[in-house]
């Protein structure tokens, strides 16, 4: 089985063909997790070449960034904060789950310290060393003082390239934008109704990531973890559906206080506290770093308690106090039949999460392959082993 990229760049079909394949091949055919983990590693290393030798073939850099998101889909590590680096802790965090942007920052200054996060979350470690962040956060200041998340967030974004279009039959020569603004809405779907009727502009297109900014967060505010984009906010008429998938949250005030992410990945959500990394279980938070539950004493030493020490903080009331929120466009339903297989490699040991990256890149390939009638029986995606 190998991956199809219908193209007339000649480069990058040889490029695929050579290159990314037989990656491919060893990864779908991986036996063991040790395997699979060293093909993954393979093909992410070779996406952003081939995204590269694209250029500007859209259809193919969709297709490796839908590749891309899919293979990534594994637990946030922790990240030490040896200065007063929380923003850009928080801000790597958002960035690693927006291939939109990975695909432009991969290529720029802060690409090296990407690729040793993956080397490091590729490799199990638990933590990633406190220099990255550090030479990251330089990178990000070229010379000038402490960010706040928005402002180096903004920072980035303009020195890659990553902006909104906006179009306003007013105002031809209207400025482009990095993230959208809201100034205390009631709720984020409210904010965006007022944030497009009161200015006469629209989206050139539904762009693929959302990145929004709660301005003046000073109190709780219901948050939906799918957002439409209605119609009229967009010049083709589009209404794109989108959901959650990094929430960043400042505690205390202007000019002082602390950062933290929420991430959203397929077996939950994960709280990111500089090098600290819970994960939530549907009932209370597990301790990522040790591989275990939480304690009480230490969720109480950790603030995931609420007043009183009784009842868990959950995601939902992090979500409420979030300054930044980032919502990735939903993809339409890809139209691949999952089914079984009788046969299951003995011994199996293939933990939820990476059957939901299996079963993600199986499906991503269904699509890539052209897979549209009802005949699969050829095609099928491995069944996870009974407990």
């Amino acid at each position: 089985m190998s991956l199809k990229i219908e193209t007339q760049n000649p480069d990058l079909q040889n490029f695929v063909e050579h290159t990314v394949n037989p990656h491919v091949k060893a990864f779908l055919s991986a036996t063991d997790e040790k395997a699979q983990a060293v093909a993954r590693r393979k093909l992410l290393d070779e996406i952003p070449n081939a995204q590269c030798i694209a250029g500007g073939d859209e259809n193919a850099i969709k297709i490796l960034a839908a590749l891309q998101s899919n293979l990534e889909n594994i637990a946030p590590l922790g990240i030490r904060n040896e200065g007063n680096y929380c923003w850009a802790v928080a801000l790597f965090n958002t960035i690693l789950n927006s291939p939109s942007v990975l695909l432009k920052a991969i290529h720029g200054p802060i690409g090296d310290f990407i690729k040793e996060y993956r080397k490091a979350q590729l490799n199990d470690q638990r933590i990633v060393a406190g220099e990255i962040i550090q030479k990251f956060a330089q990178t990000i200041q070229n010379g000038y003082g402490q960010y706040d998340l928005a402002e180096a967030m903004t920072h980035l974004f303009e020195e890659i390239g990553f902006e909104y279009k906006f179009v306003d039959q007013n105002n031809p020569n209207l400025p482009h934008q990095t993230l959208i603004g809201l100034d205390q809405p009631v709720s984020l779907s409210e904010g965006l109704r007022e944030f497009f009727s009161s200015n006469s502009m629209v989206f050139d297109e539904a762009p693929e990531d959302l990145f929004i900014q709660r301005q003046r967060p000073d109190s709780p505010m219901e948050v939906s973890k799918k957002l439409i984009l209605e119609e009229n906010f967009t010049k083709s008429q589009q209404k794109v559906q989108y959901e959650l998938v990094v929430c960043d949250i400042h505690g205390g005030k202007d000019g002082a206080g602390h950062y933290t992410s929420l991430v959203k990945k397929p077996e939950g959500w994960y709280l990111i506290n500089d090098s600290l990394v819970f994960r939530w279980n549907g009932s209370q938070w597990f301790f990522v770093n040790k591989s275990r539950e939480l304690s009480l004493a230490e969720a109480k030493e950790f603030y995931l308690l609420k007043q009183g020490g009784n009842s868990w903080i959950e995601p939902d009331d992090f979500l409420k106090l979030g300054t930044i929120f980032h919502y990735r466009k939903i993809s339409e339903s890809l139209p691949l039949e999952k089914k079984s297989v009788a046969v299951v490699h003995k011994g199996s040991s293939v933990a939820p999460a990476q059957w939901a990256i299996i079963e993600g890149v199986y499906a991503i390939f269904g699509w890539i392959f052209g897979i549209f009638s009802h005949t699969f029986s050829w095609f099928t995606i491995p069944s996870k082993k009974s407990e």
